[in-house]
């Protein structure tokens, strides 16, 4: 999500959406949907060759200049994109994704000048103002920032992503009140930006010390499914403002334990179905509620392996041993994790003995020594 929250494109492909031109432009297009990176490698430098004073070829050199950096070669991808602006000096994805390459290697001062340039040289986009913006934030000039910001909504002003990371600037410039307006005005072009609800959570909860109004927010993020680790991020602080909550009704407050072993009922009901995203959104909510609930971390983990997102589910299951070291299921699915997903398979191997030596009698320390064997066996190859 980068500093704003806004969607920063790092590289700018072709420049301006899909090429009219048939030929070697289209043939780039399969080799790239194939990720045949080197055979669209060639047939750029094919087309270049054979086409020495053809327009296209600022464009072809601005291309190679991308394929090249995605081949790791950042030295022949300045090369190239530098040649697109020989040829263009004002074509602004070129000096845009020059301005990123040197941004990266270091030259701070001429990458910051070539995104300013591209920012001038196409007055219709807003990506350049962005990433410069997200850079001079990371340096603490909010100033700067928010102005280029501002600048980009001026471009695009139903932006969501622009107006969430011209909130987060404001933050820290003319306070949280001028943030809250720019982050409901997100959510007016967007109701379902992620970014936007969860920064209204925070500034809420913890600029504005309204952990009620904040928390309202956190849930309303983790209802629409953001299934990425900053999840985690809003189950904490949730947890956290839950604890602050100040009872103004008279009735005697559910408890926080039934409300989170409802939740983690329902989230197994849900993965028994194969809801996946939903099973992982009440397991969630589970453990906002309950923060040291390791059933619904066990079931957050599953749910999120289902998914694809292996980065949360490591998460879920370090938080499920961190709050029960011993507890069996942990330690199985910790193992099971490793395993499954080969990130370290000397660690899962130690896994499994501890499960083993820990539960000798359990069904599943049979299986354990099979996955051993066979991973050394593996190993061996």
């Amino acid at each position: 999500m980068g500093v704003y929250g806004a969607a920063v494109l790092l590289f700018l492909l072709l420049g301006c959406g899909k090429p009219r031109n048939p030929g070697v432009f289209d043939r780039l297009h399969d080799d790239l949907a194939s990720e045949n990176l080197v055979g669209a490698k060639t047939s750029l430098e094919q087309f270049i060759r054979s086409h020495p004073g053809s327009p296209l070829t600022v464009r072809a050199y601005n291309d190679l200049g991308v394929i090249n950096h995605r081949l790791g070669d950042e030295v022949l991808a300045a090369e190239a994109l530098e040649d697109s602006l020989r040829l263009d000096a004002k074509y602004a994805p070129a000096a845009y994704n020059l301005g990123i390459l040197m941004l990266r290697g270091g030259d701070q001062e001429q990458g910051m000048t070539r995104l300013l340039d591209a920012a001038q040289f196409d007055e219709t986009d807003t990506r350049a103002l962005e990433y410069a913006a997200n850079v001079i934030g990371g340096r603490g000039d909010w100033e700067q920032a928010a102005d280029l910001l501002q600048e980009a909504r001026g471009r695009n002003p139903s932006s969501a992503g622009i107006l969430t990371g011209l909130a987060l600037a404001q933050l820290r410039t003319t306070g949280p009140d001028a943030a809250l307006t720019s982050l409901r005005s997100a959510l007016e072009a967007d109701p379902r930006y992620a970014p936007a609800l969860f920064n209204l959570g925070v500034v809420h909860g913890l600029w504005k010390g309204d952990p009620t109004k904040g928390g309202s927010y956190l849930e309303e993020y983790l209802e629409f499914g953001t299934d990425d680790a900053q999840a985690m991020r809003a189950i904490d602080l949730l947890s956290e403002f839950r604890a602050r909550f100040v009872a103004t009704d008279v009735e005697e407050p559910v408890p926080a334990e039934e409300i989170s072993g409802k939740y983690t009922v329902q989230g197994i009901q849900l993965l028994r179905e194969n809801r996946n995203a939903e099973a992982l959104r009440g397991f969630q909510r589970a453990v906002a509620e309950r923060s040291d609930s390791v059933p619904a971390y066990l079931g957050i983990a599953e749910a999120a392996m289902r998914l694809n997102q292996p980065e949360s589910a490591r998460i879920a299951l370090d938080r499920a041993l961190r709050i029960e070291p011993e507890d069996r299921e942990a330690m199985w699915a910790i193992a099971a994790f490793l395993d499954k997903t080969s990130t370290n398979s000397a660690e899962a191997v130690r896994r499994y003995q501890v499960f083993i030596r820990k539960f000798p009698d359990d069904t599943r320390s049979k299986m354990a020594r099979e996955r051993i064997a066979s991973i050394r066996s593996t190993t061996r190859e």
